[in-house]
């Protein structure tokens, strides 16, 4: 699983780096020769952007690096910690499960249309695949984590301490 999620984000560091150097052309054609590159907008919210969010997910997920709001959990009992710890794991899997579903039915039904963006022929429906991809990449990514947290104990301590406040 942890080979998936680097792979998206490294597909997702990519995507912001030809993002990057998009933009920046553009915004030079246009002020500098007065001829902005076609479409550039259209490649940025539905190819670049998609494959920058969706792709990070699952890769957050791996690092421990979603936000976490432990402002009551971290004065709870060990046993108690790791409890909310499993059941926010098993929230956040199945609310994936959920876009990832979804998605895959937007993708689908992009994928038979042919779907292109409205202001231009740009073919938009390959990126609506990164949706469920970089869901479902999530969701597995926590249910690894559920595992982790239930079988190493130690693990979730050692990071629930590193996350304490200084006292």
């Amino acid at each position: 699983m942890s080979r998936l999620s680097i792979a998206l984000v490294v597909l997702a560091a990519a995507a912001t780096v030809v993002l990057m150097v998009q933009v920046v052309a553009d915004v030079v054609a246009r002020n500098v020769f007065n001829s902005p590159i076609p479409a550039t907008l259209e490649l940025a919210q539905y190819y670049w952007m998609v494959l920058v969010v969706f792709g990070g997910l699952g890769y957050a997920q791996l690092r421990g690096e979603h936000v976490r709001a432990t402002v009551l959990t971290h004065r709870l009992p060990a046993s108690w910690q790791r409890a909310t710890e499993v059941s926010a794991l098993v929230l956040m899997a199945g609310f994936a499960a959920l876009v990832a579903a979804y998605g895959w039915g937007e993708a689908v039904e992009s994928t038979a249309i042919r779907e292109t963006a409205a202001a231009s022929s740009v073919l938009v429906w390959p990126m609506h695949w990164a949706v469920p991809v970089g869901a479902a990449a999530l969701a597995l990514q926590a249910l690894v984590s559920v595992h982790l947290v239930l079988t190493r104990p130690q693990a979730s301590r050692d990071r629930r301490q590193q996350e304490e406040p200084a006292r």
